[in-house]
């Protein structure tokens, strides 16, 4: 996910965050906690009630599904590190963290884009702003 620039300080080249992610990314053992997804593969989602799971294939056949059905989104697992609970300061404790793929990790984080959508188009918006400075 991308990182806020305010924000990129507690992360790149940060030890303590470093040592935190490798420690869940062995714990999850290179795999995204909600899909199953090895770090790396190729496949495709699958939607299950409730959630969804990831199908591995190999580079050939997923080439081949590819041709067999163009609407069948192919993807390449692509693993991060996630908190379950981003309140500041930065918690680096592995009990925080989550080893999720980048489809998993946008679904996790819903909420939280949505509210900050909903912030950031609030700010435009004159007429609320004059609202909350007269009340």
């Amino acid at each position: 996910m991308p990182i806020r620039p305010d924000l990129r300080k507690f992360y790149d080249g940060n030890p303590e965050w470093r040592a935190a992610r490798e420690i869940v990314r062995l714990r999850e053992e290179d795999r995204c906690r909600h899909c199953g997804g090895k770090n790396g593969a190729i496949g495709f989602h699958k939607r299950l009630y409730p959630g969804r799971r990831f199908i591995e294939l190999t580079e050939r056949d997923a080439q081949a599904m590819a041709r067999i059905d163009p609407s069948l989104k192919i993807v390449r697992i692509q693993c991060g590190c996630s908190h379950r609970f981003p309140v500041p300061p930065m918690d680096y404790r592995p009990e925080n963290l989550l080893w999720l793929c980048r489809g998993c990790h946008l679904i996790f984080d819903k909420g939280g884009h949505k509210r900050s959508r909903q912030v950031r188009r609030d700010r435009g918006r004159p007429l609320l702003a004059m609202l909350e400075a007269t009340g």
